[in-house]
């Protein structure tokens, strides 16, 4: 009987080609929302009607927080792009070390970075966490 095709073990390259691309896609969704809320806030509508009217306030305070994500993700993007990750001598992991652990619940892999710590990607069909 044959065996069952393994999935491909990612690698470190492909996992921070895929991070780039999730923060990528991240980053243009916020800046279409940032736009869409910088839209809102200024247009005539939002103009208060009396001094109990807030939606103007309100559009703006969203709009002042969708572009603190946009200076966010551009921030992780601009580190992810200039970082050249350490290749030191196992088995000591420092940021830039790709992690393989085994046990009784699977094998998970990690990359560990100083940044976009929580992202969880899936590489060659198989689930990467950044720690």
């Amino acid at each position: 009987m044959p065996m069952p095709a393994a999935h491909p073990t990612p690698d470190k390259a492909a996992t921070l080609v895929a991070l780039r691309e999730a923060l990528t896609l991240r980053l243009r969704t916020s800046q279409a929302a940032a736009a869409d809320a910088h839209d809102a806030a200024t247009q005539e509508e939002a103009r208060a009607e009396d001094k109990y009217d807030t939606r103007g306030l309100e559009q703006s305070y969203l709009c002042a927080g969708q572009n603190a994500r946009v200076a966010q993700l551009s921030e992780l993007l601009s580190a992810l792009l200039f970082y050249v990750p350490p290749d030191p001598q196992p088995p000591v992991v420092v940021p830039g070390s790709w992690v393989v652990t085994a046990g009784d619940s699977g094998t998970a892999h990690y990359l560990v970075l100083p940044f976009a710590v929580g992202e969880t990607l899936k590489v060659a069909g198989v689930q990467v966490q950044v720690v």
